[in-house]
């Protein structure tokens, strides 16, 4: 988690090295699969460094709470006693712990990065890395040997482009931001049992919201900067 954030912080530095006034934002981020289970609901935390007024790259990183299904029969066990003939089933759920990096721009539409009310258009490519993890039910390991029928568990990972929109208004203490995506699946590997229906399917569609607060950061070193800054938002509240 703490490699993604630093991640994020130097491709934003080096993609937008002349930006002026960087934002971090904070929020609740929900993430779902179309036609599958429950959708995910985590946190993400991110850096926006605008490259004008009212176009701005930006990056985060999002974690979202495990979730645990119901794995079946994935295996079956072993006697160790060599008087015991008869194997039994291992059931087992799966817990899944997702992770994801972004990075994007968005377009304010109607106002400027810092200054009131804007729309919102957003495009971005966002990966998902699944951590998932085999819990076996009621199984003697004492007793028996586990003997998987197949891989399971692991690392999963999907990469996304999604495209957005949504609102933003912005107070003399920062941002309130609310967006909403629709996200298509470019390739996966290892999925986990969330992206799949009642029927094993599996849809390329996802989306996702996010719901925060922002806080512009002013990293000036002088009267004369903050000066420049004041009357550069002035102009755009004229815009």
């Amino acid at each position: 988690m703490y490699r993604l954030i630093v991640i994020t912080i130097l491709f934003l530095s080096f993609a937008s090295g002349h930006a002026q006034d960087m934002g971090v934002h904070f929020g609740h981020q929900m993430f779902g699969v179309f036609n599958a289970k429950q959708p995910l609901h985590g946190v993400s935390l991110g850096l926006d460094i605008p490259r004008t007024g009212f176009i701005t790259p930006y990056g985060q990183v999002s974690a979202f709470l495990p979730k645990k299904d119901f794995a079946g029969t994935i295996g079956q066990g072993i006697p160790k006693d060599p008087n015991d003939f008869f194997n039994i089933n291992a059931d087992a759920n799966i817990k899944t712990s997702t992770f994801s990096f972004e990075v994007g721009t968005i377009y304010y539409i109607g106002g400027a990065y810092d200054y009131g009310f804007s729309g919102l258009f957003q495009n971005s490519f966002r990966i998902l890395f699944m951590n998932q993890k085999v819990d076996l039910i009621d199984f003697d390991f004492d007793k028996y040997t586990f003997e998987p029928f197949q891989n399971a568990g692991g690392i999963g990972f999907v990469l996304n482009t999604s495209l957005g929109g949504g609102l933003k208004y912005t107070f003399e203490w920062g941002s309130l931001y609310a967006l909403a995506n629709l996200e298509f699946a470019l390739y996966g590997d290892r999925l986990p049992s969330y992206y799949f229906d009642e029927f094993g399917s599996v849809s390329p569609f996802s989306f996702s919201t996010r719901i925060g607060i922002r806080r512009e950061l002013d990293f000036s070193k002088s009267g004369e900067r903050k000066q420049i800054r004041e009357n550069n938002r002035k102009e755009r509240q004229k815009w």
